[in-house]
């Protein structure tokens, strides 16, 4: 086929080999997962970055933050600490496998404590 047949409609230009359309793909994937056992989102292992503000520069500010984390089963891998303005520090935290569950108590918790002063944001790290 040429280009210019194409263009002046006198050939039905080829559907590429290999392609489904959307539908197909739908229809395909959802075979695929039939009969797959699916853990419930609490009980989902992943790593977490949290990120949070807390009143001022001071190692207790992530210490009891972690404190927090611990008896929950979530354990810190790293932290991070920068100063930011008006007395403020940004903690950003790494944490290994927990469940899902384990760190939004984790979560929650962190937030009560009286030196936070904007509530944790957590992401979910997915290796692939």
């Amino acid at each position: 086929m040429d280009v210019a047949e194409a263009a002046a409609g006198a050939v039905e230009p080829e559907k590429p080999r290999g392609l489904r359309s959307a539908k197909g793909a739908r229809r395909k994937r959802d075979r695929d997962r039939e009969g797959d056992e699916r853990l419930p989102l609490d009980e989902v292992r992943t790593k977490y970055y949290l990120r949070l503000l807390v009143e001022r520069i001071g190692r207790g500010s992530w210490r009891r933050s972690r404190t927090v984390c611990r008896p929950r089963g979530v354990s810190v891998a790293q932290v991070f600490q920068e100063p930011g303005v008006r007395g403020e520090a940004s903690i950003t935290m790494l944490t290994h496998e927990a469940r899902d569950k384990d760190a939004r108590d984790a979560v929650k918790g962190i937030a009560e404590l009286p030196a936070v002063r904007k509530a944790p944001r957590a992401v979910r790290i997915f290796d692939i």
